[in-house]
This record gives structure tokens, sequence and C-alpha cells, in this order.
């Protein structure tokens, strides 16, 4: 008997040794060639699964690059470790940093002004092949203040395993993203919109590179929540962003209007900057460009409130008006809210941007409902993250094996979207059929008890 339980825990040993020999030789080889230079990744949590953390897209944007559209990242030597996450844009947070999982807490509080970077998620099988996997491009929340591609609800490893690669993306917030002033207008002939050319160049910079993760260029789903979804309604009717999307996916981001209104054009907006300028005390965009970026962020706080508007170049007009003239990407949609969720995104918000879609184009559209509140009640705004990520695991209470099914059901639907533009699979309408006139079929996510 003790010969045997001996034998056994050699046996176990022997193969923990081997297993942990052949991680570190899939580390080993987790090297790519991208724009600007070599980059190792690592083993996710799950050792299927490769992530590669914090790569440049774009150079810094510090010093006179500040309020400037995005420029080529700079390149490097030798190979650069993808293995930690890099700092997220500045910010001010909006709810106290007790309310967040407390091993998750450094995400939201580390950041700097040197912050555009993305992380890419794919199986580990797939690095440097052609394997021509799905890609899904997630543009983050946060009303254009806050937010980040790398929080306690975001992870691709669930994705991975079911064959789509995942990239998250930082852009410029707040009033590092969004500033308009007469002076910055006269030095590129616009200014503003800072954060959406961010978008733009993370979008191009996965259109680019992600066949070197074993991705697919012409198969990249852009999805975003709250004002990420607003993002990628901002990105399919971009003329500067619609070559690189096949597919996208709105999450809480609202129907045909603007949810986000403020002046729409260049000159209000720049008498606006600069009034904001002066109130916080500063003469001149120099002194501006010369100020540490935590002075900027302390003055501003939560006053100034930045958003995308038509500058007649990343977007050429409103969003209603580019749908009424066709001038949005005529490819598969699925969008939806929680039925907790702001006014503005509910009621037939939804329903009615289905609608107008399948008036102008071809292409399938979906919509859903998200009901679950495992804490009781409706499902507020940001509920459906956790269950649509799968890290329900990473949540500030425990929930029931019903939600786990819920939420790999929810990944099996997205990740399929991602893969055949219908969340069924390859085939068939039976359980999500997609919106049409007659059939304004409307998913409902939720636990079956």
């Amino acid at each position: 008997m003790k010969k045997r339980i001996e034998m056994k825990r050699i046996l176990v040993t022997a193969v923990m040794a081997i297993l942990s020999f052949t991680c570190l030789a899939q580390a080993d080889n987790l090297i790519v060639s991208v724009e600007g230079g070599k980059i190792q990744g690592s083993l996710s949590a799950d050792p299927q699964v490769a992530v590669f953390k914090g790569i440049p897209y774009a150079a810094p944007p510090v010093g006179a690059l500040r309020w400037k559209r995005p420029q080529p990242v700079i390149p490097w030597d030798g190979v650069m470790m993808a293995d930690k996450f890099k700092m997220i844009c500045p910010q001010v947070l909006t709810r106290p940093i007790e309310s967040y999982p407390e091993q998750y807490r450094s995400l939201y509080t580390e950041h700097d002004e040197d912050c555009l970077f993305v992380n890419v998620w794919t199986p580990v099988s797939a690095v440097g092949t052609n394997a021509k996997l799905p890609v899904m491009f997630w543009i983050h929340g946060g009303a254009y203040n806050t937010g980040s591609g790398i929080t306690a609800s975001t992870d691709g490893d669930a994705w991975a395993r079911k064959g789509v690669i995942v990239v998250t993306i930082n852009y410029r917030l707040n009033i590092l993203g969004f500033l308009c002033h007469p002076a910055l207008t006269a030095e590129e002939g616009r200014s503003g919109n800072y954060g959406i050319y961010d978008q733009v160049a993370a979008l191009k910079w996965t259109y680019e590179n992600i066949a070197q993760f074993g991705g697919d260029p012409d198969n990249i789903t852009i999805a975003g929540q709250s004002a990420g979804g607003m993002s990628v309604k901002n990105l399919v009717i971009s003329p500067l962003a619609k070559p690189y999307i096949a597919k996208a996916i709105i999450q809480s981001g609202g129907g045909l209007e603007e949810m986000m209104r403020g002046p729409s054009n260049q000159e209000a907006l720049d008498n606006t900057g600069k009034a904001y300028m002066e109130s916080g005390g500063f003469s001149s965009i120099e002194e501006m460009r010369g100020a540490a970026y935590t002075d900027i962020i302390s003055r501003c706080k939560n006053r100034f409130q930045g958003a995308p508007f038509a500058d007649g170049i990343v977007l050429t007009s409103s969003f209603s008006q580019a749908v009424k003239e066709k001038e949005i990407a005529d490819i598969p949609y699925l969008m939806g809210y929680n039925d907790g969720d702001m006014a503005s995104m509910t009621g037939n918000v939804v329903p009615d941007f289905c609608r107008s879609l399948k008036q102008i184009n071809k292409n399938p559209v979906y919509q859903y409902e998200f009901r679950r509140n495992a804490a009781g009640g409706k499902a507020p705004h940001s509920a459906e993250l956790n269950y649509m990520f799968y890290t329900l695991d990473r949540g500030r209470r425990s929930v029931p094996q019903v939600d786990y099914e819920l939420s790999d059901q929810m990944v099996t639907y997205w990740t399929n979207f991602c893969k055949f533009g219908n969340p069924n699979g390859e085939r068939g309408n039976a359980t999500w059929r997609p919106f049409t006139e007659k059939d304004p079929f409307l998913m409902i996510l939720d636990v079956t008890e």
C-alpha cells in the first residue's frame, strides 16, 4: 500500500514537472513581431491562453504631443516584455476605491499620460500561426471620463478558450482626450476628439498586427459598453474606421440619438475649452502643455465633460444623420441594454435603432435585454459585463451556479457572433432570431431557475 502511494506521488510529481516544463517552453515561444519591434507575452492563468500586456499602439502623448492626434509607435531594440499591464489613462475615480475588489484596486489607481496600450488574449496554439481566428476589439465605457482596458470585469481567457482573440485598449479621456481650443485648432485645423482618434489608431494597429497572434484582420468585431458602445456607434460611421470593421456589438450604447450632447461646432467648442482653461488658472496652451498632467487633472476633476463631435474628419456628421444618409457600415449588429439601465438606453430606443438599420442595411441585427441581478431587482448599468467576460468570480459577492451557466451561454452567444455574425452559431436561428419588421424578436438574457 505504501509503495503504491509512493509510486502515485512520484507519478504526480513527474506529470507536474512535465506540465511545468511544457508551459515554460510555450512561454519562451511567445515572441511575435509587431509595429515597433518584438514582444514576448506570457501564459495566462489558463495555460491554454497567451496574454500580451501593455503593447504600445502609438507614441506616448506627452510634452509637445499632448493634445495631438496619435503619432506612430517609437521603435525599440531587442524583445520587449509584454507580461505586465501598463498604466491607465489619467482620470479621477467616480466611486470610492474601497468599492472595488481588493486584489484589483491597483488597476484603477495607477495611471500615467503614457497610456496608449493594447492587451491581447489569444490561444497559445494560435500564436505565430495562420489560424485566422476572429477578433473582438473591446472599447471600455466611463462617459469618456474614466475607465480602461484592464478592469476587474475584463478578461479574455474565456473567449480565447472558445477560439476568439480579445483585444482591449486604453484611449485618452476627459480634458486630455477631448479638449478643444482655438490655439489647438490653429495647429491641426481641428481640435478635440483625441480619444476617438486613439480608438481609430488602436483599431488600425489591430488590423495590421493581429495576424501575428493568429487573428484574422478581415474578421474584427468592434464591441463596447456605455461610452464604449457609443464609441462603437462613432466608429461604424467613421470613414477612417469603417474599412477595418466586420461586425459590431453595442451594449447600453443607446439608439439613434447622441446620448452626450454639447456644442456641436468647432468654434463653440473652442470657446468652451478656452473658458475652461482660464477657469483652471492657465493662460495659454503652452502653459498647459508645460504643466504636469496631475495638476491639470486635479484642477479638472469632474468639471470638464468632453465628448466626440463631428469634426469633418474622423466624424463627418451626427450619428442620426449618418444613419439617415446610409453612411453607417452595412455589417451584422448585436445590441441591447439592461432592464435597469438608464432611461435613455431602454424602452423603444434599441428597437427603433434596429428598425432603422433593417430599412437601409442587408445584414442581420440581433437585440437583447439583460435582466439578471443576483442581488435582486432589475439589472443595473454595467451588470452584464462580468457575465459576458465570464468573470463572475471577481465580483463583490458570490453567485449561484445558474449565474455561471448564464455567463457561459452569453460568452457562447457573443463569440458565435464574432465568428459567424450569428449568436446561434454557424447555421440556424432557432434560439435567437434576428430582428425583422414582422418579427422584432428580443432575446431575454436571464437565469433559468
